[in-house]
């Protein structure tokens, strides 16, 4: 389980229509592993709720993009779950995904969740 953050989306190979973060050099792209303690916790404390916010259809064995559009709703949903739930399972998770959000959000990119 991993997330990545596209830092320029402009010469990515594309997964279907979306561009494929999985496959972009670190030059390009940045990620960090979601950890087994937090594995247990995402279906029931992010992934319903993010699918939500942003029309999504993220599940377990799921690759989704979200583009800057989406990665601003899903950012604030997450402040609003980090004002109300500072010391969730989570936390660690959240405040990493925040930072990518944000620069996504700053420059036009997005970021990828693969579980």
């Amino acid at each position: 389980m991993k997330v990545y953050l596209a830092k320029d989306i402009t010469n990515l190979p594309l997964y279907g229509d979306v561009p494929d973060l999985t496959q972009g050099d670190t030059t390009v792209v940045d990620s960090f592993d979601i950890s087994d303690k937090e594995e247990s916790y995402i279906d029931a404390q992010f992934v319903d709720q993010t699918n939500a916010v942003c029309d999504a259809a993220l599940d377990l064995g799921d690759y989704q993009y979200y583009n800057a559009s989406q990665c601003r709703l899903l950012l604030g949903w997450l402040e609003g779950e980090l004002e109300n739930k500072d010391k969730s399972t989570l936390y660690d998770f959240f405040i990493k995904l925040k930072d990518y959000l944000q620069y996504a959000v700053d420059n036009n990119t997005g970021i990828a969740i693969e579980l």
